[in-house]
């Protein structure tokens, strides 16, 4: 009997010990929740503009920079090391390994933002019912601009790839007003004197 409650014990022992590491590896896994570093990044380069009410995807963007001889890549959906070196020279290779790991998945944003303009949330069933329903981009605007205030589009982020020294930092960005009309764009910023400065962009589509 005390040989039975003794493998009772510490088969709940075990579990709750492997819980607990799991839950550890959940909040320490690269990409994890997104750190207020990254919110004063967003609010800080969005500065005062646009005063007018801001839509963001509620989740980020999932985005890799591949090497080019990465057999698993399609190059025409997917940007490569060198041709992103090419536009940002000063890029270091840590950088881009921190942007990588960071958007390996989607994340979650919180209501962290300062931006000086209000914004709003767009959830993925207000995208699929308005900008991404199967109807004319035209309809697509007007339910759009009837769901969110006015607004035509709506910016989608990627989360922020810094240097380990954090005087560098890359963005991917997204811009969606329909069917017809988008843009998205990389955006390269060295800190100087305690701010951040744009030192680049790479339009990689617009329309």
């Amino acid at each position: 009997m005390r040989l039975i409650s003794m493998k009772y014990v510490f088969c709940l022992l075990s579990i709750a010990f492997f819980t607990s590491l799991q839950a550890a590896a959940q909040t320490w896994a690269p990409g994890g929740p997104i750190p207020d570093e990254e919110y004063r990044f967003f609010s800080e380069i969005r500065g005062t503009s646009p005063k007018a009410n801001l839509v963001i995807a509620e989740r980020t963007e999932s985005v890799r920079i591949v090497q080019p001889d990465d057999p698993n890549i399609i190059l025409n959906s997917s940007t490569s090391v060198s041709k992103i070196k090419r536009h940002f020279r000063a890029l270091l290779d840590e950088t881009i390994a921190d942007f990588n790991t960071k958007n390996s998945r989607s994340h979650l944003f919180e209501n962290k933002f300062t931006f000086a303009g209000k914004y709003t949330f767009a959830s993925a069933d207000q995208l699929r019912a308005t900008l991404h329903s199967p109807v004319h981009p035209y309809d697509q605007r007007r339910s759009f601009r009837s769901t969110f205030s006015g607004a035509t589009g709506y910016y989608e982020f990627s989360r922020v790839g810094f240097n380990a020294a954090g005087d560098q930092a890359l963005l991917y960005q997204v811009y969606e007003c329909g069917e017809d009309c988008g843009s998205s764009t990389y955006y390269f910023y060295i800190k100087q004197n305690g701010a951040w400065k744009q030192k680049g962009k790479y339009v990689r589509f617009l329309s």
